[in-house]
């Protein structure tokens, strides 16, 4: 996960350096930095207030952590879903979030930070419960529950607080998006401005079991 956060750090840059006068070709390869450094880390922080050191994992464990690199895809209000939308997803498969190795020029690199703010969801809340799919599945529960802060929706009946994602196991899960969940506001001519706080934000409802 600390990779695809790399990546965007690096889109972010890509796309601050686009309106610069020195900015180099769009074919030119594209360098990716090592964020997590030993010796950047040791001048990173201030200390402590009670004089204790700061400590980090060393480099070799962040880069040998395991990535979740799954993509992910729009959850729609059940009235607006496509007809056979899920089973479609199901039929995809797992596919990988990004592939930096197919990444060299930087618009292939802005292209990934892109798809990383959309995409990302939240590993640890996927879930297939019965209960929870049937909820998705009721226009009527889902309207339920709606309101100014609360399952924003688009013009297009996307649900942005939520991903599916089609497990390495092939289920399909329900997910809670990442960044764009909170980072995408719905401007009042129904389009969406990216990377703005949301809307309205509170914390989500607990739904009943």
């Amino acid at each position: 996960m600390a990779r695809l956060r790399s990546v965007l750090a690096v889109a972010a840059t890509l796309l601050a350096a686009c309106t610069s006068p020195t900015t180099p070709s769009d074919s030119n390869e594209i360098v990716v930095p090592r964020l997590w450094d030993a010796q950047a880390l040791a001048s990173w922080s201030l200390p402590l207030a009670n004089g204790l050191a700061q400590g980090y994992v060393s480099p070799e464990v962040y880069y040998a952590a395991p990535v979740d690199n799954l993509r992910t895809y729009p959850v729609y209000h059940p009235d607006r879903e496509p007809p056979g939308y899920r089973a479609a997803l199901l039929a995809l498969g797992p596919q990988p979030l990004i592939e930096p190795e197919r990444l060299h020029t930087r618009p292939q690199w802005i292209e990934a930070g892109r798809r990383v703010f959309e995409e990302l969801d939240t590993p640890a809340s996927r879930s297939d419960e019965p209960e929870l799919l049937a909820h998705f599945s009721d226009g009527k529960a889902v309207d339920k529950y709606r309101d100014a802060t609360h399952d924003t929706m688009t013009a297009d009946g996307v649900l942005l607080d939520y991903r599916w994602v089609v497990e390495r196991d092939g289920k399909l899960k329900l997910s809670f998006s990442s960044c764009a969940g909170c980072h995408t506001r719905v401007l009042p001519d129904g389009t969406l401005l990216r990377g703005a706080p949301r809307t309205s934000i509170s914390p989500p409802r607990r739904r009943p079991r």
